[in-house]
């Protein structure tokens, strides 16, 4: 991909309002992995609604079936307009309160 989310991890640039940005390149080594890898559970949170989630074939399975909220998964778009990266009828099958549209 010469143009996606994570091309600046690489290349030092992004992209802003489809516009090309220069930024730092991000080593991943220096993030501080404790603290990315932290739980940001909010039990304030009791349902979500979630349109075209990004990156959808690299969602932890584990961590899916380990949401006890209901989730309802939306793709825009008919079947073929739809960017593999976020089709989500496999997510909402493994979430157990997991429904799709």
């Amino acid at each position: 991909y010469k143009k996606c989310d994570c091309a600046w991890y690489a290349g030092g640039i992004g992209y802003r309002d489809d516009a090309v940005v220069h930024v730092d390149k991000l080593d991943l080594r220096t993030i501080d992995k404790a603290r990315f890898e932290q739980s940001n559970l909010d039990r304030r949170v009791k349902a979500a609604v979630l349109v075209d989630p990004g990156l959808a074939p690299a969602y932890d399975t584990a961590s899916l079936k380990a949401i006890a909220i209901p989730m309802d998964f939306i793709n825009l778009g008919g079947t073929d307009t739809i960017p593999l990266g976020v089709v989500a009828d496999k997510l909402a099958a493994i979430a157990p309160r997991g429904t799709y549209a």
